[in-house]
């Protein structure tokens, strides 16, 4: 590396988790000081257009084939979608398969650089972090509403909060208790 430079910086309390959308050169991002929260979207003059104010807003995504943006909402156990160019969510995921007390957590749409076995570009994947029952990993369509389906249930921990994605891995984030692998029984 050669010298580097702080170019600019923001100074936003409480931020939950960001996603960086190429389809629109934008920075989204959860600030969730307690059990409530916002999503918000950085525009490029430095400030904020909020998107989506409420109850607990946990993961965040973009879908970089159409820019879609997709955010978990913990307590009520849903996924919300903003639609590209617009400033205002719906419900997309609700009703969530698999049993107990829905949480859904880390959100995924895997992106066009990963060349693993389990997934394709442009798969929905999302965890329920496992409050009140077993944590889970589901499958959804970033195309089509509702249709999730259950992949993978277990009770190990309370905190299944993150999905992301290497070249050829899928990989789960257990808060306080590490990284899982994904594989193909």
């Amino acid at each position: 590396f050669g010298d580097l430079t702080l170019e600019s910086s923001r100074d936003i309390s409480n931020v939950w988790a960001v996603t960086y959308n190429d389809f629109d050169d934008t920075i989204y991002y959860i600030v969730r000081p307690s059990s409530s929260g916002s999503v918000f979207r950085l525009n490029a003059d430095g400030t904020s257009t909020s998107l989506y104010s409420s109850d607990a807003p946990a993961g965040i995504t973009d879908d970089p084939k159409d820019g879609d943006i997709f955010f978990t909402r913990d307590f009520p156990g849903i996924i919300s979608r903003v639609p590209e160019g617009s400033s205002s969510s719906g419900t997309w995921v609700s009703n969530i398969p698999g049993g107990g007390d829905d949480d859904p957590a880390g959100i995924l749409i895997v992106p066009d650089y990963y060349a693993g076995d389990l997934a394709s570009p442009g798969d929905g994947f999302f965890t329920d972090r496992g409050f009140n029952g077993n944590e889970r990993v589901l499958s959804f369509s970033p195309d089509t509403a509702q249709g999730e389906v259950l992949l993978l249930s277990f009770n190990r921990f309370d905190g299944l909060y993150g999905i992301f994605a290497t070249n050829d891995k899928i990989v789960l984030v257990e808060h306080g208790n590490g990284l899982l692998e994904l594989t193909e029984s």
